[in-house]
């Protein structure tokens, strides 16, 4: 039986996922609906909205960040392992920032739209590699550090996983065969990406390399 510490960390995990979620659903559908939703693609057309768009849409995360920092004050640096030290560590994050770097490069030297292409570098790094990574294999992991190995896993992956459905809708219409594809060809990659992400985070010990290598590979997209 689980008991009632356990049960409300488990909560809380699900609930600032869900809340997560549905506020940045919300905005975007409301967005779309009113036809003031804009494309990353078409940033530097008007790059002060689509910024204020994605601000919004990552208020949760941000909160959660804040709340985490002013919650464990002088141990937050240490708890969300944030700190990058040791040669390891070092080799490690100098490796994966080569691999960035060497990529927005790249996107600036091959593609006409140099500012959509900074900002998208930006978009990838800090609103979707930082935050993701800092909510689904920092905070909600943490919360639940007492439970066993596979809930710990599974959990914030699984929700990780859940919360791209409507995204990979394109914010359309939402159907029970919609779904079952969806479970069926993309859950399976999110909750393993996620699962190794966690596992990158708790060997290397720093929460940095997981960040890196998300942005990494999300930057492959500017690259299409």
């Amino acid at each position: 039986m689980i008991k009632k510490s356990s049960s409300a960390s488990i909560g809380l995990v699900v609930l600032i996922a869900l809340a997560n979620f549905v506020w940045g659903s919300v905005w975007i559908f409301h967005w779309k609906n009113t036809g003031e939703l804009r494309s990353l693609n078409t940033a530097s057309s008007d790059i002060t909205h689509i910024f204020t768009q994605h601000l919004t849409v990552s208020a949760i995360s941000i909160a959660v960040f804040l709340i985490s920092i002013i919650t464990l004050r002088s141990s937050f640096v240490k708890k969300m392992r944030m700190s990058v030290k040791g040669k390891r560590q070092c080799i490690l994050m100098f490796v994966c920032l080569a691999v960035w770097v060497v990529i927005s490069i790249y996107a600036m030297l091959t593609k006409h739209d140099k500012l959509t292409v900074g900002y998208s570098l930006f978009y990838y790094l800090i609103f979707i590699a930082f935050f993701e990574e800092f909510i689904f294999r920092d905070v909600l992991p943490e919360l639940i550090r007492n439970e066993r190995t596979i809930l710990r896993y599974l959990l914030p992956n699984i929700l990780f996983g859940a919360v791209h459905i409507f995204s990979y809708a394109g914010w359309g219409t939402i159907s029970f065969s919609f779904v079952l594809r969806f479970l069926i060809s993309q859950m399976w990659y999110y909750i393993g990406f996620g699962c190794l992400m966690q596992l990158i985070k708790e060997k290397s010990g720093t929460i940095w390399i997981p960040v890196l290598i998300h942005a990494v590979w999300d930057s492959l997209y500017i690259l299409k």
